[in-house]
């Protein structure tokens, strides 16, 4: 089996998700093929959102796009997992028609799915800003700074977290070491994960 940068997003997924004592309920953006949800359920309770729905176990499905929820999910969660979506929103990819518009939107729209001072768990490729495409459609790259300015005025960061392509696996790094990174056909040059904390509604 090829590796992806998964192999670097799960175990920072779980070691900076909130104590399983705390049983914080979870929403996962983009579940279609979150095979790490087993991995974090421990007494929470998970509700994905996928406009094609999940093969995951053990979840509530909402088969929507984030900009199609309607009212009963406002602050229904306390912590929100982007893994690997948040690249995703706005272009022609999983089926999803392109509509620009949909990008700038979707921290609002996490922002409003999450209690006061919720967390916002992100991944994306990071490295030489760009649009490319890899085989499930377009494929954003983001630059760190690029990321954070979407990001704010809703989330603050917390703390980040980087890993590149060396190889055939990923090894932790800097951004200073992955900022000029491009998508490596079908998997992330490199991967920035991000804990961003919910501001004020």
């Amino acid at each position: 089996m090829t590796t992806t940068e998964r192999i670097a997003e799960i175990p920072w997924l779980l070691a900076e998700l909130p104590a399983a004592a705390a049983a914080p309920d979870v929403v996962d953006i983009g579940c279609r093929h979150a095979d790490y949800l087993p991995f974090i359920r421990q007494g929470r309770r998970i509700v994905g959102i996928d406009p094609n729905g999940s093969e995951a176990e053990g979840l509530t499905v909402v088969q929507q796009r984030l900009d199609q929820l309607d009212g009963e999910w406002r602050q229904a969660f306390d912590v929100a997992l982007c893994i690997s979506t948040l690249d995703h929103i706005g272009l022609d990819a999983y089926g999803v028609p392109a509509d620009e518009s949909l990008l700038a939107a979707a921290p609002g729209q996490i922002r409003r799915l999450l209690r006061p001072g919720g967390l916002l768990l992100v991944t994306v490729p990071v490295g030489r800003s760009q649009v490319t495409t890899h085989p499930e459609g377009g494929q954003r790259m983001f630059d760190r700074d690029e990321l954070l300015q979407l990001l704010a005025p809703d989330f603050r960061l917390v703390s980040e977290a980087y890993a590149r392509l060396v190889g055939d696996d990923y090894d932790w790094c800097t951004w200073q070491d992955c900022r000029a990174a491009d998508y490596a056909e079908w998997r992330a040059g490199a991967v920035g994960m991000y804990v961003m904390r919910c501001e004020s509604l």
